[in-house]
């Protein structure tokens, strides 16, 4: 079996869950996921539910109590071969069960197994008329969205979103840009000195974190910041000619995709 301790957001839960899945097919085992960090977590929660992945296990130590997370430090490496990210090679002789704890943003995961991971990564739960509308809307007409990711992890340079912008304007003319962003009311002061036209993604009605993504995603093009949320909807965006900015400054192979372009 492989295990997958997740936690963090929805991008990182997708990072880690696509390492997982890559793993487990390598190994051909079972994969199951560790969800114990969202049970008392009360500012994120475990969000993989919403798509149509393929059959897998949730498993969850005891982690709510001091009690509990020392027995979980003392079980999990007893039940299993804990492989820390950077600390040791993922090629681990299969007789014993692996758990995996890290970040993994390494797109390599995802390269060899793409077609089933993009099918996989499809919602898989009803969506209301204002989500549906907005993904119509922005699939059938030239949009970009732009993603300002705000918080404890942020790249909020004016010059950036200016150059990024004109680059857009330069390719598509008649483009349409799409704001989105965990702190918006702040996202919209920063972008003020743009002077650009754009509508907020909520001007569509109120939508979910999850229901933001999928928007952002159909967007014909993207115009990124920081943050794994921006770049798994820029990988799932199925539009064969599409455009993505993010910024050279945090820009990497390993995560980002080659094509992608860098401003």
């Amino acid at each position: 079996m492989v295990v997958v301790k997740m936690a963090d957001g929805l991008g990182n839960q997708i990072f880690r869950y696509v390492c997982g899945y890559a793993v487990a097919r390598e190994r051909n085992e079972e994969l199951a996921l560790d969800i114990a960090d969202y049970t008392n977590d009360t500012y994120r929660s475990f969000q993989m539910d919403y798509f149509a992945l393929d059959k897998y296990k949730k498993i969850s130590f005891p982690n709510k109590t001091i009690v509990g997370k020392a027995l979980r430090r003392i079980a999990r490496p007893i039940k299993y071969h804990v492989i820390h990210e950077q600390q040791e090679d993922l090629q681990v002789k299969k007789m014993r069960n692996v758990y995996l704890d890290g970040y993994y943003e390494d797109l390599r995961f995802y390269e060899k197994y793409s077609d089933d991971i993009r099918r996989q990564l499809k919602p898989a739960y009803k969506m209301n008329n204002n989500v549906l509308d907005a993904i119509n809307y922005c699939k059938n007409n030239t949009t970009c969205g732009i993603h300002l990711r705000l918080g404890d992890r942020r790249f909020d340079s004016v010059e950036y979103f200016k150059n990024a912008v004109l680059f857009m304007k330069k390719a598509f003319p008649d483009i349409e840009f799409i704001l989105f962003s965990n702190e918006i009311d702040e996202a919209i002061n920063i972008l003020k000195p743009l002077n650009i036209e754009y509508r907020v993604v909520d001007s569509f009605g109120k939508l979910s974190d999850i229901d933001s993504f999928f928007v952002l995603q159909s967007c014909r093009n993207q115009i990124l910041s920081v943050g794994t949320y921006g770049i798994w909807a820029g990988i799932l965006n199925d539009n064969s000619n599409k455009k993505v900015c993010v910024p050279k400054e945090v820009y990497n192979s390993v995560s980002y995709p080659c094509d992608w372009i860098k401003i």
